[in-house]
């Protein structure tokens, strides 16, 4: 089989980038040829964009969440993403949470696979277990960065004895001994930094599959998450879950999340303190994600 990328696999500034290189690395070792946009393959796999450098057989669209935001455009922005699903032969949901978004929010009917992103084990150190906690996003309101460390914070009143570490461009910070804000990192060193981590605290609201929450279940670090939207697809039986609202799949403020109960997260944060635990999900592997995209690719052709 051949597949065409229609995107630039040499990025790494975004989590579905990061995701499509992993995936063309993993279909190169299985044997598959991996070709550029223009290249004349049987599967031409793209996320929206690129369309017109299509030369393959068969358009098959990945799908990230569906925008809901009344923040934003959402309309417009859906639009598009409705004329792209149009012109592609099928598509490739992130997960069933992803799948039910698109099809009771925007009424896609279109042949389907849903498959959950994945990483490379082999990427991440062996791990060795610090006294530290990790949160890691692209920050926005939703992702809930204010609740996370006023969490923590409360944990650490409450007898925990650790810090936690903010990955990524931080949009609210707090002055606090026990808290660092380290800015964007490199993969190498979030390769570490989810290694040594004694859990990552993942809390935001209507994620889709969160690649934050993938890479640091494929390090083995256990998750503490929201349980709305698509993290528990993503998590199985690897972290701890937190009581969340609902989403009713209608327009909403999505930079406006409902609050979480804190109690329940300082829970959670000393309970992972206590146990140290290691974990591993198969389904979050990039073997076990390229498999299912190339089962779909083969149903497709």
């Amino acid at each position: 089989m051949k597949v065409s990328f229609a995107e630039d696999l040499s990025r790494s500034d975004s989590g579905k980038h990061k995701f499509m290189s992993r995936l063309a690395n993993e279909f190169s070792r299985m044997g598959v040829e991996v070709l550029p946009a223009k290249g004349k393959g049987d599967i031409f796999l793209h996320i929206g964009r690129n369309l017109e450098k299509c030369r393959s057989k068969k358009k098959v669209m990945r799908l990230d969440g569906v925008n809901f935001n009344t923040d934003v455009n959402y309309k417009s922005m859906n639009v598009k993403i409705l004329k792209n699903i149009g012109i592609s032969d099928a598509v490739i949901y992130q997960g069933p949470f992803c799948k039910k978004a698109y099809e009771t929010f925007l009424g896609v009917k279109k042949p389907s696979a849903c498959v959950l992103n994945g990483a490379d084990p082999v990427e991440f150190p062996k791990r060795e277990v610090k006294n530290l906690f990790l949160a890691n996003c692209k920050w926005r309101p939703h992702k809930r960065l204010e609740e996370t460390c006023r969490s923590f914070i409360q944990a650490v009143e409450e007898g925990v004895t650790s810090n936690l570490i903010v990955a990524g461009k931080a949009d609210f910070k707090i002055d606090h001994p026990d808290i660092q804000y380290v800015g964007w990192c490199d993969n190498k060193r979030m390769a570490n930094l989810v290694s040594q981590a004694i859990g990552l605290i993942h809390l935001s609201w209507v994620d889709w599959c969160p690649n934050s929450m993938v890479e640091a279940i494929t390090a083995g670090c256990p998750v503490i998450y929201s349980d709305s939207g698509g993290s528990p697809d993503v998590a199985g039986d690897t972290g701890i879950a937190i009581k969340d609202a609902d989403w009713d799949f209608k327009p909403t403020n999505l930079y406006d999340p409902p609050p979480v109960d804190r109690k329940e997260v300082v829970s959670a944060i000393k309970e992972l303190h206590r146990s140290l635990e290691t974990v591993y999900r198969e389904e979050l592997t990039i073997t076990y994600a390229a498999k299912g995209y190339l089962k779909f690719f083969e149903t497709i052709l």
